[in-house]
């Protein structure tokens, strides 16, 4: 049995476990590693923090204090990392910029680049959009340095990705240095005739920052103490392996040496140079909760005092997964034509998340687009958005999502591109042509950022635009109907309502800071119903329009005809009408806004042939529309009943059984077509009677058939068929029958009871004559 020592042992070690497999890495924020805050745009600056423990926040911008700020604390049970905080800066100041690191408590003042366990940092940028450098007001600055240290020349800018040039005495410099917004130019393995008057400009700015720096020879012979880095994306998870890079900025040979917690550990150790650097990394192939500890790198040289780093490791059992997807800004302005690249971070576990970029209609990116692509640096939490040749089309909201490869966790990060593109209008809602007097309306739509400005213009032209020599005018007498920006947020649609009074040209002017472009659209006046038309209207009132190039129509003998050709003088210059390539002498209808030919009259055997109607389109008689409607006349003919009518001229009489489908059939020929009119008992019977339910009683081919479904309406029928040449009628007279026995089934059962009763009363007779014998 366990002593109850051993059981209180026992307790502390399971605790212990407990608590170590429970962490899950290390503090996270919310922001990429670096975050710019535009004082034109932004008030603020937020960051929020998460971890598996308390967090703290730390800075480096020396006059930042808690009075200027806010920090706020809250606990999220059931989360791998319950604790969060979040800090504000209220109106960041240009001297807020530097480094803000959230860590958990029990960090070393040298932990905050090496122990990534428990610390998160992000560096800020806070740009007034005046100054480029963070301490431009600055006087000559005095620097000492020896010729074993790294000189750093501190100008440091409000701006990512700003070129900065050094010079030293007047002399460019700056190929002798690595620069770096957030720290300034470096320069190593300097020589004492590097001392001098130093200056940092970045133009077309004209901020700039000056230096005196004064080289001593080095009384140490000290290497630099060396760093050890790791890869953003991993994670201290028993059974994955993780790697430790050791780094020295060193020209000459170096030796490194690594201790690490357990000895036993399988290891690959490799080394490799990066420029300047000289690098050993270390590679766990499989951890377990033993490669738990303080890993100790040792760098040595010939002739030189070593130096070393620690960094410290903490193996979970498990790791819950989580993706967090952040990025430095929520806004890129890019000008048109130019290249565009966007980076998100992405911390993930597993680190091999599912990513998609998509753009402002919800759609994912099209890569086989050459100008489009993505790139994702899974080991170094990064993914890029690369757009080259940017167009004023890819501007608008686009939006990375990432999903951990079990599916179940999910973020997103959004960033608002915004190109800056000269104007493209183009109008919608222009008609073909509009009638004297008719309102019209129409779009401007101009694609452009900033948003475009727009006006409209107008330029007479009522013969055409060949000899327009008018200049345009301000558009007056418009109606404002709505001034819309849909998505992207690049688009201005105006819209306006105005009644033309003459034809002409319609422009759209658009306009912003980077250019102005038009647009112009014809605005044809026509009173004949086109721009080019040719249009027979028959006997029967009702107008064809020949759309094709060549048509026809059937007329009869005596018929109402109407022909016409017409085209709008803005665009023709004359119409002529032939027929059989013989010009007519048509009546020339013509108008302001309209060349119009003529021809009326009642049909006749002459009508029948092929007339034409040419457009001469303006300033170039070669250039001609032709339509053509060839006319086929029919003779008259009197109304006849066909073979298989049923009513007749004299009348007859139908007898039919009850329920049973019968078909008056008033059934005709005759040109023109004969109009037919039913009657019943004398009274008219119209289509929309009651009579004509639809179901038990119908009329068929054109009236000329009148259908009982059961034959339930005795009476006298009359049609009257009829043209212009005569008319004809048509008789019957329907009788119905009773469902039950027919007249000479019944005289026959009469007969036959009549027959057995005589022969009833012949057999009593003889009975009783028989008895009385």
């Amino acid at each position: 049995m366990l002593s109850n020592n051993n059981l209180i042992l026992l307790l502390i070690l399971l605790l212990c476990q407990a608590w170590w497999v429970r962490g899950s890495g290390p503090p996270r924020l919310n922001v990429s590693d670096e975050v710019l805050v535009d004082k034109q745009t932004q008030n603020l600056l937020s960051l929020r923090c998460e971890g598996s423990e308390p967090v703290y926040w730390d800075w480096t911008p020396e006059g930042l204090t808690f009075e200027y700020m806010d920090i706020e604390n809250s606990i999220h049970p059931d989360t791998d990392h319950p604790y969060v905080s979040v800090l504000t800066v209220n109106e960041p100041q240009t001297e807020d910029t530097g480094f803000y690191f959230c860590f958990y408590d029990g960090l070393g003042d040298d932990d905050w680049q090496t122990n990534k366990q428990h610390v998160d940092s992000t560096y800020v940028y806070v740009d007034d959009g005046s100054h480029v450098f963070l301490d431009y007001q600055r006087y000559t600055e005095l620097i000492h340095t020896t010729t074993s240290d790294t000189l750093t020349i501190p100008c440091r800018t409000t701006r990512p990705n700003v070129t900065v040039k050094l010079t030293k005495d007047g002399q460019d410099v700056s190929y002798k240095g690595v620069f770096d917004a957030r720290v300034g130019f470096v320069l190593r393995n300097l020589i004492m005739q590097d001392s001098g008057f130093y200056i940092c400009s970045a133009p077309p700015f004209r901020d700039t920052q000056s230096f005196i720096v004064q080289i001593n020879p080095s009384i140490s012979q000290n290497l630099p103490k060396p760093y050890i880095d790791m890869e953003m994306n991993q994670h201290f998870v028993v059974g994955n392996p993780f790697s430790l890079e050791c780094m020295l900025l060193w020209m000459s040979q170096v030796t490194f040496h690594w201790e690490l917690p357990d000895l036993t550990t399988n290891t690959i150790r490799e080394t490799s140079t990066k420029g300047d650097y000289r690098i050993s990394t270390l590679t766990v192939t499989n951890a377990t909760v033993t490669d738990s500890g303080q890993y100790k790198c040792t760098v040595s040289a010939s002739q030189h005092i070593s130096n070393d780093v620690l960094y410290s490791v903490e193996v979970v059992e498990t790791q819950n997964p989580y993706i967090n997807i952040s990025s430095g800004t929520n806004v890129i302005l890019v000008s048109a034509g130019e290249n565009l690249q966007w980076k998100s971070m992405v911390r993930a576990y597993p680190a091999d998340p599912i990513l998609v970029y998509s753009n402002w209609t919800g759609q994912e990116v099209d890569e086989t687009n050459k100008r489009v692509r993505t790139e994702h640096k899974a080991s170094i939490a990064e993914s890029w958005l690369y757009i080259d040749n940017v167009t004023a089309l890819d501007h608008g909201k686009y939006v990375l999502e990432g999903t951990t490869s079990n599916g179940k966790q999910k973020d997103s990060v959004t960033c608002y591109i915004k190109v800056m593109s000269k104007p493209t209008p183009w109008l919608e809602g222009v008609p073909e042509y509009v009638s004297p007097g008719e309102e019209m309306r129409v779009s401007c739509v101009a694609r452009g950022f900033p948003l475009p400005k727009t006006a409209w213009l107008f330029k007479v032209c009522t013969t055409g635009t060949h000899n327009c020599t008018s200049d345009y005018q301000e558009l007056l007498n418009t109606t404002a109907l709505s001034s819309t920006h849909p998505k992207p947020g690049n688009i201005k649609n105006t819209t306006i309502a105005f009644v033309p009074q003459r034809s002409g040209l319609l422009q759209c002017l658009a306009s912003n800071d980077n250019d102005t472009e038009v647009t112009v659209q014809p605005i044809p006046i026509s009173d004949v119903g086109g721009l080019f038309v040719m249009q027979h209207t028959g006997d029967d009132g009702k107008d064809m329009m020949v759309f094709k190039p060549s048509d026809k129509v059937e007329v009869i003998v005596s018929d109402t005809f109407s022909l016409v050709c017409a085209a709008a003088k803005f665009t023709y210059s004359n119409v002529t009408l032939t027929y059989s390539g013989q010009e007519l002498m048509a009546v020339r209808n013509d108008s302001e806004w309209s060349w119009k030919h003529v021809i009326e009259g009642r049909v006749t055997e002459n009508y029948e042939g092929t007339y034409t109607c040419t457009g001469t389109l303006h300033n170039d008689n070669s250039k001609e529309t032709i339509k053509e409607l060839k006319v086929n006349v029919h003779p008259q003919e009197k109304v006849k009943f066909k073979p298989d009518s049923n009513m007749l001229p004299g009348g007859h009489t139908v007898m039919v059984q009850e329920k049973t489908l019968f078909i008056l059939n008033c059934t005709v020929t005759g040109t023109p077509k004969p109009n037919i009119t039913w009657f019943k008992d004398n009274q008219e019977l119209k289509p929309t009677d009651p009579f004509f339910d639809g179901e038990t009683v119908t009329l068929k081919d054109n009236g000329q058939r009148l259908v009982m479904k059961y034959s339930l309406y005795a009476g006298m029928y009359q049609c009257v068929a009829q043209n212009r040449v005569n008319q004809l009628y048509g008789y019957l007279t329907l009788d119905i029958m009773d469902t039950g026995m027919s007249p000479w089934a019944k005289a026959y059962l009469v007969v036959t009871i009549i027959g057995i009763v005589v022969l009833v009363v012949v057999v009593i007779c003889l009975v009783r004559r028989v008895k009385t014998e």
